[in-house]
């Protein structure tokens, strides 16, 4: 099954305390809005909005030649000629430019929830794979970085495993409110 959901902290107090308190969360229109006794009592700005279209971020490594150029404009505003090798982007996915990434992928689902609240079906999309022997089901995400699976017992401590690689162990360990995005390729 291909990753259709992806989970971003927001690293937002106040959308933090009014959460913990909310009786229930509901996204509107780019919002997380937090409701208690039937009403509103906060709001919080995701950063992607249902019907969005996002191109996914890749090293240029992983794209194209070290001898491949483009030209862009600076934050000056001056045009620049340089190859992709020489560019931040070559090695870290945080500084390239969206216009040069092949693929994109549409927001179609935006909620709010604990970390730790995860859903065995919301695993599945978060690129959690079973193996079913027939005796006892495993459950398992590829490490990429290390070359190999990492299997659990059921599809949430397969997750924690995975979310404990990315984030360092501290994302689950508190049980952190996080925005979970659904979304399709569009290529």
């Amino acid at each position: 099954m291909r990753k259709t959901q992806t989970r971003r902290v927001e690293p937002d107090t106040p959308f933090e305390n009014v959460a913990e308190h909310a009786d229930s969360l509901e996204y509107e229109d780019g919002y997380i809005v937090a409701y208690s006794d039937g009403k509103e009592v906060g709001r919080h700005k995701c950063n992607y909005k249902v019907g969005e279209v996002v191109a996914v971020a890749q090293r240029y490594s992983e794209l194209y030649p070290p001898e491949h150029t483009i030209t862009f404009r600076n934050a000056n505003g001056i045009n620049i000629k340089a190859r992709l090798d020489q560019l931040d982007g070559w090695r870290n996915k945080m500084y390239v430019l969206s216009d040069l990434m092949p693929y994109r992928i549409r927001i179609t689902g935006v909620k709010a929830e604990r970390i730790q609240d995860i859903s065995v079906d919301d695993c599945f999309k978060e690129g959690i794979m079973m193996e079913d022997d027939g005796i006892s089901p495993s459950y398992y995400f590829l490490d990429c970085e290390h070359n190999g699976f990492v299997y659990g017992r059921t599809p949430q401590e397969s997750f924690q495993s995975l979310i404990n690689r990315i984030s360092g162990g501290h994302l689950w360990n508190n049980n952190e409110w996080v925005i979970a995005y659904e979304f399709q390729l569009v290529m």
